[in-house]
């Protein structure tokens, strides 16, 4: 019996310095992604934009094969301080749909039946009900890009819409 006892404790122990070996290689490895994801995104963001853009290049072939093209990249973000308004907006302008509305009803833990019994309805007795609406930030990225290609005017501001070149590269076929 203490020979299996000991045995299992110099399994658990190999067990342990292995597990402390494969954290450690994954902080490693997440370490070794974070920094070369930065590299890229200086690379794409601003080091390769900034040389081409006042050399007025746009597209550029390397002798390797590598094309390097500037594309617009554009961001929108509507703050908690624009949301009531920026809202307003795209109702009245008919960007509506856009607009995810969620009911958040919190319940006691031990008011499970009352929880399942309230899906299809709310009623006032619940105080801790609220209404939640937000545009998903991909959408409203991808809808500011349409409307300033369609040359539609938005108010940039109140959706925090800016547009910046960024490079891409693909590789010639």
């Amino acid at each position: 019996m203490l020979d299996i006892a000991n045995n299992a404790l110099v399994e658990l122990e190999r067990l342990a310095e292995e597990l402390d070996a494969a954290q450690r290689e994954a902080d490693n490895l997440e370490l070794k992604l974070s920094r070369a994801k930065a590299k890229v995104r200086d690379l794409m963001e601003e080091q390769i934009p900034e040389l081409m853009l006042p050399l007025g290049q746009e597209i550029l072939r390397t002798r390797n094969g590598l094309v390097v093209e500037l594309k617009d990249d554009v961001h929108a973000r509507i703050s908690a301080d624009n949301q009531p308004e920026a809202h307003k907006w795209l109702d009245d302008h008919g960007h509506g749909k856009m607009i995810k509305r969620k009911v958040v009803v919190t319940f006691d833990r031990e008011q499970e039946e009352e929880a399942r019994k309230l899906l299809g309805e709310l009623r006032a007795s619940y105080p801790y009900s609220r209404q939640e609406s937000k545009v998903e930030p991909q959408t409203l990225k991808a809808w500011a890009r349409r409307q300033l290609e369609d040359g539609n005017a938005v108010p940039e501001d109140l959706f925090g819409i800016y547009v910046r070149k960024i490079a891409r590269i693909t590789k010639r076929r």
